[in-house]
């Protein structure tokens, strides 16, 4: 659950990473949403799919990458972009290795998908994510939150562009203070 990564250092500590962050854009990209009437036209389907595909499994557990690694390989153009407000990696590789390297604070994920939108070459996955807060993590690199182990919510959407078949940019917005909230004001 990168996308999403409410802490700037989850614990336990791993060394050996791959996929370095890169720099933040300063403001986050904005996509021009399609018109209403090309709610999922005839010919689209397989960009909803696709985009559909892509939400589960950028959001989704460690397990559910490992598990779609060779997916995500024939997805994915090779220089892809993905942004969220935690979260910017660039190209197929980085993007891969820093899904499946990392220490999530939520077990136990469940995304489900509320509402899409789909294009030709862009779709709209409005998503509802639900997991369990059972890993400490800290926040600016001193403040130590311990799990409460209850269930936290977010929400959001995923913004995928298309270069033909393949995903070439990701955004994902959601509430990032909502679910640090959460996180830290769970009794």
């Amino acid at each position: 659950m990168p996308l999403l990564g409410p802490f700037d250092r989850p614990l336990p500590l791993r060394s050996g990473r791959s996929g370095a962050a890169e720099p933040r854009p300063s403001t986050s990209p904005v996509p021009t949403a399609p018109a209403p009437d090309d709610v999922i036209p005839v010919g689209c389907e397989r960009t909803a799919a696709l985009a559909r595909f892509v939400t589960r499994t950028v959001l989704g557990d460690v397990e559910t990458v490992d598990a779609s690694h060779h997916e995500l390989v024939a997805v994915f153009t090779e220089d892809v972009e993905v942004w969220s407000p935690s979260f910017h990696r660039c190209g197929r590789e980085a993007l891969i290795s820093a899904l499946r390297d990392r220490d999530d604070a939520l077990r136990r994920i469940e995304v489900r998908i509320t509402r899409q939108m789909a294009a030709e070459r862009i779709a709209f996955t409005e998503w509802r994510l639900q997991g369990i807060f059972d890993r400490a993590g800290f926040v600016d690199d001193d403040v130590l939150v311990e799990p409460s182990h209850r269930a936290v919510e977010s929400s959001g959407v995923l913004v995928c562009e298309f270069d033909g078949e393949r995903v070439r940019s990701v955004r994902c917005y959601y509430d990032e203070l909502g679910l640090m909230e959460e996180l830290l004001l769970a009794p």
